[in-house]
């Protein structure tokens, strides 16, 4: 049993040796040119009274077919930063990741997000976004015929918002969502038989909000810029 053990323990250090060696060092913010930098933001609450902030500077950057940003990670060399509502970031190091800044709001949903990068030259670069919170009424489901739709409380869906739902019991699931400014229901397309109004489900609703900004001046398939990216969720 114990050489079963220490075997078992073995494999797992050489797993992580490897994997730790495969993790590509982060490049010196100093030694990349300020306009081939991608910013990337992230703030995140769910079902939390706290919101978790993100930070993290890629070069040679591109977007998957989720319009998630991927790269090559930066480290911010002295005198540059980031800070988060005027509060200085902290450089953390993930994993399988990379490096990250991060810091935390202990507020459900602050009414501002401003991050604020200084470059190594000392120049800053202010962006900010805003969203408003989601949340489920008591009666969340509407029934039209053969159709629902599930309602929330709170704001119609801007521009640049998507709204998300997903419904699950122990035998079935749902999921929909809308892009659609203005909407202030998502409705579940087809014709279902499963769904009962008046019984119990596992409910989740997301707002999340997209914001790319990016340097025309740049040719090629990369993109510098920033790009913010905003998510809200809260289920029954």
């Amino acid at each position: 049993m114990k050489q079963k053990t220490y075997l078992l323990l073995l494999i797992n250090l050489l797993l992580l040796v490897i994997l730790l060696s495969c993790a590509e060092d982060a490049i010196p913010s100093n030694e990349v040119y300020v306009g081939e930098i991608l910013r990337y933001y992230e703030a995140s609450c769910i079902n939390s009274d706290t919101t978790y902030i993100t930070a993290t500077f890629l070069t040679e950057a591109n977007f998957d077919t989720q319009n998630n940003p991927f790269g090559k990670r930066v480290v911010l060399e002295p005198p540059s930063n980031i800070t988060f509502n005027g509060k200085l970031m902290q450089e953390q190091e993930e994993l399988f990741g990379g490096t990250v800044y991060k810091i935390s709001v202990d507020s459900k949903w602050p009414k501002k997000f401003e991050w604020v990068w200084m470059d190594n030259e000392g120049k800053k670069h202010v962006d900010s976004a805003a969203m408003n919170t989601i949340d489920l009424p008591g009666e969340w489901l509407l029934q039209d015929g053969i159709q629902y739709a599930v309602v929330w409380k709170g704001s119609p869906v801007r521009e640049g918002e998507e709204i998300t739902v997903s419904i699950e019991n122990d035998d079935e699931s749902w999921y929909e969502s809308t892009r659609k400014a203005g909407a202030r229901s998502v409705t579940i397309d087809g014709m279902i038989f499963g769904l009962d109004p008046f019984g119990y489900y596992n409910v989740k609703i997301s707002r999340t909000l997209r914001i790319r900004n990016q340097d025309e001046t740049l040719a090629g398939d990369t993109e510098s810029g920033s790009y913010i990216k905003l998510i809200y969720m809260m289920s029954n």
